[in-house]
């Protein structure tokens, strides 16, 4: 099996607040953490642009993609000349809250893509709750609209946020084609029809065999849609149960937990749980190469 077009990358945050049973490593400095995510099979990182792990990540020569936000149309020409300033290679995006009218998302999402042209930088627009891309269909019209816009898949807020398992979900699957299409970036997560970030289940449960489904359909789209050079990065992108967020400690909520000896306990080991989907998104990606009939 070959997935040279395949980039194994680890979004932080799932080393983020580890529980204490996790096999990851404690202590170690942040050269060492590279090091021991590299040896793991890991080709690069994502990242916040502040988090203390940019500079080892960039002196190790890793492929570097940052997260970020833009809510104004000011907004996505200064981050992008952040960002590729600082030595990150793309960004994934947040664009806007998801209560702007379509005129103003339509402006926002253009200069989103001014930006990503005129830096010569790759910008890829996550499927996020709480931003213009937080339902499908607005999603499909935005594409419809600028057919340059690419994707960071996170079908995990669609599958939970918008209920899809509930109907027809081939259908939803064949309408989103567009969506696959310009996929790009794919953050790696599993929910089921109500939590947000659920542990990795057998393939023949539902999650993990929709999961599949879309991610052998998004690496299809980019097999057939994409430069033979390019290569699509798939990122494990599990959340801690809480975090400290401007200096205050915040549930968000996405781990799910267990009653313990003392107190709350994550129910999985999330470096372990990246892992695993990393392992899963290999077997679709070697699914859409078979579907495609194209070299890997």
């Amino acid at each position: 099996m070959s997935a040279s077009r395949l980039r194994r990358v680890l979004n932080t945050w799932t080393i983020c607040n580890l529980p204490e049973f996790s096999v990851f490593p404690k202590g170690l400095d942040v050269t060492d953490t590279v090091a021991f995510i590299r040896a793991a099979g890991y080709e690069g990182l994502q990242m916040e642009v502040d988090d203390p792990l940019v500079a080892a990540g960039l002196a190790a020569g890793v492929h570097m993609s940052a997260t970020g936000r833009v809510i104004s149309v000011d907004g996505a020409e200064a981050l992008c000349r952040a960002h590729q300033d600082a030595g990150f290679a793309l960004t994934t995006l947040h664009v806007g809250t998801g209560f702007e009218t379509q005129a103003d998302g339509l402006r926002l999402m253009e200069a989103v893509l001014d930006a990503a042209d005129r830096y010569n930088y790759p910008l890829y627009v996550e499927t996020h709750r709480a931003t213009l891309t937080q339902d499908p269909r607005r999603t499909l019209d935005f594409i419809e609209a600028f057919p340059k816009l690419l994707i960071n898949a996170d079908f995990s807020h669609w599958y939970v946020g918008c209920e899809m398992p509930y109907g027809d979900f081939d259908a939803k699957l064949n309408a989103l084609q567009p969506v696959f299409d310009a996929t790009r970036y794919i953050h790696g997560r599993m929910a089921d029809s109500s939590c947000m970030q659920v542990p990795v289940a057998s393939g023949k449960a539902t999650p993990s065999r929709h999961f599949h489904e879309m991610w052998t359909r998004a690496f299809a789209g980019f097999l057939t849609s994409s430069a033979v050079s390019d290569r699509i990065c798939f990122a494990p992108e599990l959340l801690p149960n809480w975090a400290i967020l401007n200096g205050r400690h915040t549930e968000i909520n996405y781990a799910r937990t267990r009653v313990g000896p003392g107190g709350p306990v994550e129910e999985t080991d999330r470096w372990q749980e990246g892992l695993a989907l990393c392992n899963r998104a290999e077997k679709a990606f070697d699914a859409a190469a078979n579907i495609v009939w194209l070299p890997v």
